[in-house]
């Protein structure tokens, strides 16, 4: 679904589009008590539904409010600016006391909404700071990203892996240093080729990327990209993929490995029951595997030994006897990273700017 000219939503109880302006109900906005009748949660996504990967899994959590009975709605395709107002005063005047803003950039319209409707409960994706009715929520993919790259360290033949990255900021480098690591941990010598697009979502950039990964010998791709585009051109030269967000595996069963993957649900159905029991206070929520807040994708086209392996070190950040960024660990520039027996606290692990060895390139 694509603007033309006007904003489109998606009602997703019923499953239908309609123009904006036409679904205004209560311009009041909510006031009062949430309680099992009148919630209604709200989701606003940058990208649209179906991308394969970021927003995708956001719809995916969504889908299991709606098989709860709480009616959801959602406007895609909302840019990180001003634009978001607009989204959020829609949500608002048809009902929505609950909403997810999917992006860090939509910040400065959920605070301003949050101030002037102080009975709606918000949440802000990788928020940096929170209000009385508003939440942060994150995810700590970097445990599934290590996964991920023990799989791609096993599969290489050449020894090159290559690294579609978004924004050089440090949500990406903790991915990036984790899928290093895990695939280090199989293949001491793997190199990590890692191309800069600097946006989230570009599928001809993204595209582009893969090519020249491809180029450069890389034998398998994978990416920290708002959707999946990358994995038609790898397939479509024989290379392996492993995805993020979601799972892409339908895209190129034959060429697919797995992703690192989030789980939204196991937030937002924690979220809601707080909100309905009355036991809800704004947080900073930062899931991790043990909570099922990330996880790998079912593993295929590897050998049953490393099979294994993975799932070994999956039981053990689960229980909390292996941990990513645990010493010792090497920089980029040979020095110890992190030192034998320490391991990073969150906030050093929230605020990284260093590559670990085995990757190709500078850090921007």
């Amino acid at each position: 679904m694509k603007k033309s000219g006007i904003l489109l939503l998606i009602i997703s109880v019923t499953m239908f589009t309609v123009p904006l302006e036409s679904c205004k109900k209560n311009p009041e906005g909510f006031s009062g008590k949430i309680t099992p009748e009148n919630i209604k949660a709200g989701f606003i996504y940058s990208g649209k539904t179906n991308d394969n990967g970021f927003t995708q899994a956001f719809e995916q959590a969504r889908y299991v409010l709606e098989e709860k009975g709480i009616p959801t709605m959602v406007i895609e395709n909302i840019p990180e600016t001003t634009e978001c107002d607009r989204a959020m005063n829609i949500l608002i005047e048809n009902g929505c006391n609950v909403i997810y803003a999917t992006r860090y950039g939509f910040e400065d319209s959920v605070f301003k909404y949050a101030k002037k409707y102080p009975d709606i409960k918000f949440s802000w994706f990788a928020g940096t700071h929170t209000a009385e009715n508003v939440s942060t929520f994150f995810a700590r993919i970097y445990q599934a990203r290590y996964l991920s790259g023990m799989a791609a360290g096993a599969k290489t033949h050449t020894g090159k892996i290559g690294y579609i990255a978004s924004v050089p900021i440090p949500e990406v480098i903790q991915g990036l240093n984790a899928f290093t690591l895990g695939a280090r941990k199989i293949n001491p010598e793997a190199k990590i080729e890692i191309i800069w697009t600097d946006t989230w979502y570009d599928p001809y950039l993204s595209k582009t990327a893969a090519r020249i990964l491809i180029e450069k010998g890389c034998d398998v791709i994978t990416w920290h990209q708002n959707s999946a585009d990358a994995q038609d051109v790898a397939a479509s030269n024989g290379i392996y993929s492993i995805g993020y967000n979601s799972s892409s595996r339908d895209l190129s069963p034959d060429y697919y490995i797995t992703a690192a993957t989030f789980n939204w649900a196991a937030y937002i159905l924690d979220d809601v029951e707080r909100i309905l029991n009355g036991t809800w206070t704004a947080r900073s929520y930062w899931g991790s595997i043990a909570d099922g807040a990330v996880d790998i994708d079912e593993i295929s086209n590897i050998d049953k030994d490393i099979y294994m392996d993975i799932l070994e070190a999956r039981t053990k950040l689960k229980d909390g006897t292996l941990n990513v960024f645990s010493g010792p660990v090497y920089g980029q520039d040979f020095n110890l990273a992190i030192k034998e027996n320490d391991t990073l606290s969150d906030s050093e692990i929230l605020n990284m700017k260093w590559y670990t060895r085995g990757i190709i390139g500078l850090l921007k």
